[in-house]
């Protein structure tokens, strides 16, 4: 049987047509705001997706979040590919 659990409200903030920067400050100036009106929160915190900024495509990696090679388009993966080319040319410096 199951049964609900974890209650949360989700609150998305209206960025428009903002920048990423944007988005981001203007999300933590809300959860500043939910903070000061509400004496009950037991916690708050800021959740957000990774996006491939070639094909806006959710953003996965062959081995986990942070690592591996991306596996959603050939762009990212070649800037990848390029990103290893380097960090591995400065370590053979």
């Amino acid at each position: 049987m199951r049964i609900k659990s974890n209650f949360r409200v989700v609150c998305l903030p209206d960025s428009g047509l903002w920048g990423e920067e944007a988005k981001e400050k203007h999300a933590q100036q809300l959860q500043i705001e939910i903070k000061r009106h509400c004496d009950t929160l037991a916690k708050s915190y800021i959740e957000y997706d990774w996006v491939c900024s070639f094909c806006e495509d959710n953003y996965k990696n062959s081995l986990d979040e942070k690592t591996g090679c991306p596996l959603c388009c050939n762009k990212a993966l070649k800037e990848w590919e390029a990103e290893q080319a380097i960090a591995k040319a400065k370590e053979t410096k």
